[in-house]
């Protein structure tokens, strides 16, 4: 069980450090710059279709939609990271194995728990 705990706690700070800086102004910007991106833009075509009261938001931007699907486990959001990168890290350094899916609950809880308090502390 500390095993678990001990194993669980390196990959969320290993996660919860890849986003902190991968944050605007950090070194490691570029990495969520495409994320950023398509999210920025999803929001402009919403706002254009409001504006001129269109309804086709669906057939324009479903690409971009896509895109952010496949890109938010992978630098979006941390507790979506925990998925993808704890399956990644268990397979490269550990040994990968029906434990893994717990380990994927707890490092997405710790890694909620940790970047709520980073966001709150860097305020």
């Amino acid at each position: 069980m500390e095993y678990l705990i001990t194993k669980s706690i390196i990959i969320s700070l290993a996660i919860c450090g890849l986003r902190m800086v991968s944050s605007k102004g950090m070194i490691l910007e570029f990495l969520r710059m495409p994320y950023e991106w398509l999210l920025c833009e999803v929001e402009e075509i919403s706002k254009f279709n409001k504006l001129h009261s269109i309804d086709s938001t669906l057939l324009e931007t479903w690409k971009y939609k896509i895109l952010i699907y496949i890109l938010k486990p992978l630098i979006g959001c941390t507790t979506c990271m925990a998925s993808v990168w704890t399956l990644i890290i268990e397979y490269s350094y550990f040994k990968l194995s029906w434990w893994s899916v717990i380990t994927v609950f707890i490092v997405a809880c710790m890694n909620s728990i940790i970047f709520a308090l980073y966001e709150k502390l860097n305020k």
